[in-house]
């Protein structure tokens, strides 16, 4: 996320400062957006759960731990046929 705003999106992103051949392919771009946001994210392990976050363009992340309601999720899916396929 840091490397979309830093490069691309914000102002004065790197490809805004592009060498003339590259800057063609920009000139759609407005380099103008300040991003804002939370975005809730689950890794591949159990207790791999973060918040990324974007204020005003400055990207940090959040520890969340073991993602809450998981557990019930998983469950859900096992009664309702939705967990793994048979035979495989």
């Amino acid at each position: 996320m840091a490397y979309l705003v830093d490069h691309f999106l914000a102002p004065g992103a790197a490809a805004s400062r592009a060498s003339a051949d590259v800057a063609a392919y920009f000139v759609e771009f407005t380099f103008d957006h300040v991003l804002n946001g939370e975005i809730d994210a689950q890794g591949e392990e159990y207790d791999d759960h973060w918040r990324l976050i974007v204020r005003d363009n400055v990207v940090s992340t959040e520890d969340l731990g073991e993602a809450e309601g998981l557990e019930e999720i998983e469950e859900l899916g096992e009664t309702e046929g939705l967990g793994e396929s048979e035979g495989g």
